[in-house]
């Protein structure tokens, strides 16, 4: 994974969840400036872990999805 993959994939799931920047980061309780640069493919910053998981929540996935590891978004149960 790296940075640039990660901020790819964010994005992706945000437009298929046809969300505005401003909408998630306002319900997940996250900076605005850091949520852009999460998605910023210029200035892109891997989340913390209590992040990630909010992001993995948020948008009902797993970390690892988020993180490039796997293309499957499915979580394991």
């Amino acid at each position: 994974m790296n940075k640039l993959q990660f901020a790819k994939r964010l994005k992706e799931l945000r437009m298929v969840s046809g969300l505005s920047q401003s909408a998630v980061y306002k319900k997940i309780g996250i900076a605005q400036r850091l949520y852009e640069f999460y998605e910023s493919e210029k200035r892109s910053i891997v989340p913390t872990y209590k992040n990630l998981i909010i992001l993995a929540n948020f948008y009902n996935c797993s970390i690892d999805y988020l993180l490039c590891q796997t293309d499957n978004p499915k979580r394991r149960n």
